[in-house]
């Protein structure tokens, strides 16, 4: 009974360091080799990772890349922004949280754009929406959810993670690699 109650607490502990470590920020940017308002976004991205360690940032070309054009289109119909967007390549198109932006610019204003259906990329705005999410827990890419087929069958590995490492410290308790006291003496 002892080593099953040491084996749950193990477990538990394990996934939750585990959960703990997956918090962070992910972004979604969508842009095009020639855009120049592409490359400031890219530029002002990298100086907020430096900032915000949990901040990872996916990137997509899908002016040439026609497997990101097809992402990029089922991360917009997620996100319910208008067809005009993703068929035309408008780019960059950033997705953070429950939120998404077409274009970047200098400002902190929060516009709404009702023609695409998605903010304008003020990178204030961006950045409050980046600080919320670090505030209010775990903000996913949405891309990982659509690669299906593409690198990893749509299969997001964190989910194998924390019943890898429970079935390894199980193997090694049973092997008696480690080795578990359960009389309280040492």
């Amino acid at each position: 009974m002892k080593k099953l109650l040491l084996t749950l607490t193990v477990l538990i502990l394990i996934t939750t360091i585990v959960n703990a470590q997956n918090n962070s920020v992910c972004i979604d940017l969508f842009y095009g080799k020639t855009c120049p308002h592409c490359t400031q976004e890219e530029v002002f991205l990298e100086q907020l990772k430096e900032k915000y360690p949990a901040l990872k940032v996916n990137q997509f070309e899908v002016h040439y890349n026609e497997t990101n054009k097809k992402i990029f289109e089922e991360v917009a119909k997620k996100f319910s922004i208008s067809e005009k967007v993703y068929i035309s390549g408008t780019v960059p198109t950033t997705f953070i949280g429950e939120k998404a932006f077409v274009g970047f610019s200098e400002g902190d204003q929060e516009t709404f754009n009702p023609t695409y259906q998605a903010y304008i990329g003020n990178n204030g705005f961006i950045e409050k929406t980046i600080q919320e999410c670090l505030e209010n827990g775990d903000c996913s890419c949405y891309s990982d959810s659509v690669k299906i087929g593409i690198s990893n069958n749509g299969l997001n590995n964190d989910v194998f993670i924390a019943p890898g490492i429970i079935i390894l410290i199980l193997v090694l308790i049973k092997t008696g690699i480690i080795k578990v006291n359960m009389n309280g003496s040492k």
